[in-house]
C-alpha cells in the first residue's frame, strides 16, 4: 500500500519517509507497541519559538469522556493546558514536517496541537482512541475512524519528571529485557511516534500511556494525530482563528 491510502496506516506498519532523519525503532517483547524515536526532528532554535506560542495561547485541556460534556474539564485527571498551533507559521512549518515524515495524506490527520505542563501538571494514565459501542466513540470517531498513529515532539526539557509513560510495554535492550515499563525522557526536539491500533484495525491497549507529573521546571509538547477516514472535526474549522504568526 502507499502513503495517502485510507487503509495504508491501520496496517501495523511504520511510514518512513525519505527524509534524512533516521529513527530508532524501539523493540518491545512480543512486538506490543510499534514505537519509534526520532532526535533532532526540530531544531532547538524551532522549539524556542513554538514553544513560546503555546505557553502564551495555551488553555486548560479537556478530556473525552462518555457522558461528559464535550469540553469536559478533569485537573485531577489532565491538568495541563492546550491550544491548536496550525494556524502560525512555525506550527504549519512543523505540521508540514510531521506529514512529510509519517507520508499520509494531511486530510487522514487531525490539526497540530500544543500543550503545557507547569510544576507538579500530569496527563494521567489515558489511550488515545475511543472506545467503540460508547457514546464518545460516536461523537469522535464514528465519522472520522479511529485515532492510528501518535506523533508527538518534545520542544523542551523539564529539569526533571515529565517522562511519558508506558505501563503495558517491556522493552528490549542490548538483547535484555528491562523489567520497568517503558519510559521516555524529554529532550528537546526529539519526536516520539507509536501506533494505537493493531493491523486487523482493533484498538491496541499496549498503547496506553501517561504524561509523568512535571516535578521541576516545565514541559512543552506538540501532538499530531492520524485517523483511519479523513478528518472532520472543530480543530479544522478552528485553524484559522489561532492569533498571532512567528
Amino acid at each position: 500500500m502507499k502513503p495517502g491510502d485510507r487503509n495504508w496506516f491501520v496496517m501495523g506498519e511504520m511510514p518512513y519517509s525519505t527524509l534524512p532523519i533516521r529513527p530508532t525503532k524501539i523493540e518491545t517483547v512480543g512486538d506490543a507497541l510499534d514505537i519509534c524515536v526520532i532526535e533532532n526532528f526540530l531544531t532547538r532554535k524551532q522549539c524556542e519559538v513554538l514553544a513560546s506560542v503555546i505557553k502564551e495561547e495555551a488553555v486548560r485541556s479537556t478530556v473525552s469522556v462518555s457522558g461528559k460534556p464535550e469540553h469536559h474539564i478533569d485537573m485531577d485527571y489532565r491538568s495541563s493546558s492546550t491550544c491548536n498551533v496550525s494556524g502560525v507559521s512555525t506550527g504549519r512549518m512543523v505540521d508540514s514536517k510531521i506529514l512529510a515524515y509519517m507520508g499520509i495524506h494531511p486530510t487522514f490527520s487531525e490539526s497540530l496541537e500544543g500543550q503545557h505542563y507547569k510544576e507538579g501538571q500530569e496527563f494521567k494514565s489515558h489511550t488515545d482512541t475511543y472506545d467503540p459501542g460508547t457514546d464518545e466513540f460516536e461523537e469522535h470517531a464514528e465519522v472520522s475512524g479511529q485515532r492510528t498513529w501518535t506523533f508527538m515532539v518534545y520542544l523542551n526539557e523539564p529539569v526533571q519528571g515529565g517522562e511519558t509513560h508506558f505501563p503495558e510495554v517491556r522493552w528490549i535492550r542490548d538483547g535484555e529485557t528491562r523489567s520497568n515499563p517503558m519510559e521516555i525522557s524529554p529532550v528537546t526536539g526529539r519526536a516520539v511516534a507509536w501506533n494505537n491500533l493493531h493491523p486487523n484495525g482493533n484498538v491496541n491497549n499496549s498503547a496506553i500511556h501517561r504524561g509523568c507529573p512535571v516535578i521541576r521546571g516545565e514541559k512543552t509538547i506538540v501532538t499530531k494525530w492520524f485517523r483511519t477516514k479523513r478528518f472532520v472535526g472543530p480543530e479544522k474549522k478552528e485553524e484559522d482563528n489561532v492569533r498571532g504568526s512567528v
